[in-house]
């Protein structure tokens, strides 16, 4: 999945791993500052979410650019 050579493209996989707790907080946050009165973003979504989901190991991270610092 590396870019093209000689493109000057590059792909990069970003992956954070937040804790479940942390991300329902940055929800809540983020709900109460839109003033919405329903999440698009349940808790119960999210804990399904972080089920289905895991970090890439060092192979699957080998196939992608070195992402730049930022």
């Amino acid at each position: 999945m590396r870019g093209l050579p000689g493109s000057g493209k590059t792909v990069e996989l970003r992956f954070l791993d937040a804790p479940l707790s942390e991300l329902l907080r940055r929800v809540g946050t983020r709900k109460a500052a839109a003033g919405d009165s329903e999440p698009l973003i349940t808790g119960e979504r999210l804990a399904e979410w972080s089920q289905r989901s895991q970090a890439p190991d060092e192979a699957e991270l080998g196939l992608f650019d070195t992402p730049e610092t930022i």
